[in-house]
């Protein structure tokens, strides 16, 4: 999976990143399924592969707290719901949010 570099421009922060996203339309925190298989919005609606794109990655590093790497994904729906899933980077990244966004990429995008 691509990463891009460390932010350095006016939305440098986790938060910022967040509002920024969400001024875009990215508006809702998914969250992994307990099986791997699919992305849950805050209403319970479930997507799998085949229903997402990953739009953007946003990395953050905290020089002075290695347990402060964060990794913003900004992820589409075919039915229109977009937002952002949000994990550890590096040693503290999930396996489980990992492999789910690997398939999301081998996947043909659904727009």
């Amino acid at each position: 999976m691509k990463l891009d570099p460390p932010r350095h421009d006016p939305y440098s922060t986790l938060e910022q990143t967040k509002r920024m996203l969400e001024e875009k339309g990215y508006t809702n925190c998914f969250q992994l399924s307990s099986d791997g298989d699919h992305i849950e919005d805050k209403n319970g609606h479930q997507f799998g592969i085949n229903d997402v794109a990953l739009n953007g990655t946003y990395r953050f590093v905290n020089k002075d707290n290695e347990a402060e790497y964060e990794v913003l994904y900004a992820l589409s729906t075919n039915t229109g719901v977009d937002g952002f899933l949000q994990d550890g980077f590096g040693k503290n990244s999930s396996e489980s949010i990992n492999n789910f966004l690997q398939r999301v990429e081998n996947q043909e995008q659904p727009r």
